[in-house]
């Protein structure tokens, strides 16, 4: 029986000659990083499953490798987006590129002193499941405002002590009025209140470091709103026949 790597061997190796191809870049700066991330290693399981999905449906082109590739710089330039945001110097045991080359705001100004149209944008993570956790952390912190013993933080909720601030001030603003509400009406007020004092806090501390943003974009937007820009993405994907199931 043939091992994964051994049924989709050919594939595989056409997968990672089109990543270092791609990686060109007529800026020196960002050719560098680029390979740096990309030379990292990694076992490259999602654009293996991928190729393993096209073999056992037959797929016949070679549209399976633009898109393992195209998974694999995703998932790499979110391992980059974790780096920066989490302020990590290391990566499997490796100095990150974020450490290496301090990304970011350096970046974006190195590129405009060099004669490139710059914008830096902000992409605020407002959607999903992880800032309900936030705001469940809050209307926790909100209670404990408003004199309750809340006791030992639950697992899965933010223990830091930087809520407290918001559950402070929903207390003042709101007083117990939030307790009589079930947990789907208060929690879209958590939520927004606390992600609006947490990008307060952020565009202060980027301003005391220097760090101008051109954009604030907001991930729920795409999601808010007439239509739901990221279903229809999916949708426009799969009726071109670029989606897999």
């Amino acid at each position: 029986m043939l091992s994964f790597h051994q049924a989709v061997e050919d594939d595989f190796a056409a997968v990672n000659t089109l990543i270092i191809e791609q990686l060109h870049s007529r800026v020196a700066l960002v050719e560098n990083i680029g390979h740096y991330i990309v030379d990292a290693g990694g076992k490259r399981l999602r654009p293996l499953l991928v190729l393993l999905i096209a073999r056992a449906l037959g797929v016949k082109d070679s549209r399976h490798i633009d898109m393992a590739a195209i998974v694999e710089f995703i998932h790499t330039a979110t391992l980059l987006h974790d780096d920066v945001v989490d302020v990590s110097a290391l990566r499997r045991g490796r100095v990150t590129a974020n450490a290496q080359w301090m990304f970011g705001d350096a970046l974006a100004n190195l590129l405009a002193f060099t004669g490139f149209k710059v914008t830096r944008e902000y992409y605020i993570n407002d959607a999903g499941a992880q800032v309900d956790v936030l705001a469940r952390s809050a209307y926790l912190r909100y209670r404990e405002a408003l004199g309750e013993e809340i006791g030992t933080i639950p697992e899965g909720l933010y223990p830091g002590e930087y809520l407290k601030p918001v559950g402070a001030q929903l207390g003042a603003e709101l007083g117990a009025s939030l307790e009589r509400k079930p947990e789907s009406e208060w929690l879209p007020i958590v939520r927004d209140r606390a992600i609006s004092m947490m990008m307060a806090e952020i565009r202060d501390d980027l301003l005391a470091l220097n760090v101008v943003q051109d954009v604030f974009f907001s991930e729920r937007s795409l999601i808010d709103g007439p239509r739901d820009q990221v279903a229809d993405t999916i949708a426009a994907l799969r009726r071109a026949g670029y989606v897999y199931e």
